[in-house]
């Protein structure tokens, strides 16, 4: 079995709580990154 653990994108730092931060321009760039790097894996 293999278990994937991630952290979210870089996330502004500046915002009320951290339901409401939004991700950095590099925040997004990780987070498609990932999304692509995970489409690529195999699930079972």
């Amino acid at each position: 079995m293999q278990v994937f653990i991630m952290r979210h994108g870089d996330a502004a730092l500046d915002a009320a709580s951290d339901s409401v931060r939004p991700l950095t321009p590099c925040g997004c760039d990780e987070s498609r990154l990932m999304a692509n790097w995970l489409k690529g894996q195999t699930v079972e």
